[in-house]
């Protein structure tokens, strides 16, 4: 049964990768993503596998079996945090009774650990420099969003994403009580992304330079699916903590989850690329800290005159 489902979740997540990414460059005005749309409705899924198959090239000079194997591992960790999150109050096929919220967080760290990992492997040192900020960038930017949950989690009294949704079944989503931190939260888990929208994309060649995966091979590929399913986990904790998770108007169920999540995650990819090379630009990252502790404190000064 595990392997069954496992099976399918794979498949749906490789499916929803090729087209989110097909979306993604239609709503972002890549002019060549509209006629690749009109070929067939399988081109996307067609398109992404071909990338996941296609040798790479591997630069002179780098540590081969590390440079190959570093994507792989960035895209498993994110495979891994998304099957720790429950789908619904009776659990999912991975996980039951428990979800703490740490191994999100974890896994997503050692995937931007994977990546960094590719870029010393490269045997390059500007791809090592620009690797090594990525990864620092995306851990404070990770821990700013873990902050940020502390709001909720301080409402929920609980650190479980089973207790912080279960916490909204008696009143209004968390997305009232918590606007600050959502967006602080949304933020943060979108700047600690593999490959962020910089304001300088020549710097991030490494993963950035050929955006639409048509001559990148399978390690720009494996990357790139990993960036994507981290903006779907993005989405799913945000349908999960701030949305209700499997609540809707009417029988609560797995559908919920996975529509909030799917509907987040597609305006998350929409927004991403103006909305980051913005805040990228105006604000750093100790910005979201402050932010995140900001609202805590106000969780916490609001919920005690409340008694």
């Amino acid at each position: 049964m595990i392997l069954i489902s496992t099976f399918f979740f794979l498949l749906f997540l490789f499916l929803f990768y090729a087209y989110l990414a097909s979306f993604s460059r239609l709503a972002n005005g890549w002019p060549r993503a509209r006629r690749y749309l009109r070929r067939s409705i399988l081109t996307p899924a067609l398109l992404a596998a071909k990338a996941m198959i296609k040798p790479s090239l591997v630069p002179g000079g780098a540590r081969r079996f590390l440079y190959l194997s570093a994507p792989i591992l960035a895209a498993v960790a994110q495979i891994a945090a998304l099957m720790a999150l429950p789908w619904h109050r009776e659990g999912s096929p991975f996980l039951r009774d428990q979800a703490p919220l740490a191994p999100a967080f974890v896994l997503s760290g050692l995937s931007l650990l994977g990546a960094g990992l590719g870029g010393w492997a490269s045997g390059r040192e500007p791809v090592w420099r620009a690797a090594s900020e990525m990864v620092l960038r995306g851990w404070l930017m990770l821990l700013a969003g873990a902050l940020a949950l502390a709001g909720p989690a301080a409402l929920a009294e609980t650190w479980d994403v089973f207790g912080l949704a279960a916490a909204q079944k008696a009143g209004w989503p968390f997305l009232v009580y918590q606007p600050l931190g959502l967006y602080v939260f949304t933020v943060s888990m979108l700047l600690s992304s593999i490959r962020a929208p910089q304001t300088d994309l020549r710097r991030w060649d490494w993963l950035g330079g050929d955006f639409h995966l048509q001559h990148g091979g399978s390690v720009s590929a494996l990357y790139h699916f990993a960036e994507h399913v981290h903006v779907l986990l993005a989405g799913s904790l945000i349908s999960l903590i701030y949305l209700g998770g499997w609540r809707g108007p009417w029988a609560e169920g797995t559908h919920w989850t996975l529509a909030k999540a799917i509907a987040v995650t597609g305006l998350l990819e929409w927004l991403r690329p103006p909305l980051l090379r913005r805040v990228a630009e105006e604000a750093p990252w100790s910005t979201y800290l402050l932010l995140a502790a900001l609202n805590l404190g106000l969780t916490i000064g609001l919920s005690w005159l409340r008694g």
